[in-house]
């Protein structure tokens, strides 16, 4: 689905990524693994059209990813704030239809309301109810969007990425605010869209969340790719063990909880 091709990057002189391959399979979630200064959330950026790679290609089912967030976008894919929080003034619907700009009208008809942006808003509306159904905030579509607590904001979040109907969904570090029961249920949630045909791209530091809701886990360090595969595959690598875990007690405490 999303294939890195040794891909590079580079700030000034300074490399952040060297010679990246590696794959996101298709309707699977692959969970990014580093620490600070592995390259994980520039990785992110590049899949998502905000930077661009200074050496390889970035492939979205074999074609060339957009060189832009708006190229991308129309290609497919969708990318969640780091740190999802409400819009002031706007209920829990008219945050979420916010996602939908890649399938509107020209501005020209959005501006004269022709037929065309009235069929377009009320398809766009119909989808995101439904979404929000899938997400449990059905019930809080016309509240307002600052009131929903950490787990329900991120849920909030996903529908707005997902009302642009994308091929691929990148996300940063969604347990950094959840509790574990929360990290369960958006976990089950993603797994049921990925069943549906979406992917997902997750970079994350809970090497537990990843353990437990990933498929797919690819670890980087020092922008090298140190372990792709099973989640707890890389988990057991002693390298993997010593750059992201440090010692040997959270490795084994991490696989006695999946």
């Amino acid at each position: 689905m999303l294939e890195f091709v040794g891909v590079a990057l580079r700030r000034g002189a300074q490399p952040v990524l060297e010679g990246l391959d590696f794959d996101a399979p298709r309707g699977r979630i692959t969970g990014l693994l580093g620490q600070n200064r592995a390259g994980v959330a520039e990785l992110v950026a590049l899949a998502g059209g905000v930077m661009r790679p200074s050496g390889g290609r970035i492939l979205l089912e074999g074609a060339a990813l957009g060189a832009t967030p708006m190229a991308a976008a129309a290609q497919g894919v969708a990318r969640c704030a780091r740190r999802p929080r409400g819009i002031v003034g706007l209920t829990v619907m008219q945050q979420a239809m916010t996602g939908g700009f890649v399938h509107r009208p020209g501005f020209l008809a959005s501006l004269l309301w022709l037929p065309g942006a009235r069929r377009a808003e009320r398809a766009l509306a119909k989808r995101v109810r439904g979404l929000l159904a899938q997400a449990g905030l059905a019930a809080q579509a016309e509240a307002p969007a600052v009131r929903l607590r950490p787990a329900e904001a991120w849920r909030l979040e996903i529908v707005r990425a997902l009302a642009a109907e994308p091929r691929l969904l990148l996300l940063e570090a969604p347990s950094a605010a959840l509790r574990p029961a929360d990290c369960a249920a958006l976990g089950e949630w993603l797994r049921g869209l990925c069943a549906a045909g979406l992917t997902v791209l997750v970079a994350e530091r809970n090497m537990e969340f990843v353990a437990a809701q990933c498929d797919h886990a690819v670890v980087l360090h020092h922008g090298r790719k140190l372990a792709e595969g099973a989640p707890r595959a890389c988990l057991d690598r002693p390298e993997v063990q010593e750059a992201l875990l440090g010692r040997q007690q959270d490795a084994d405490r991490i696989r006695a909880r999946q």
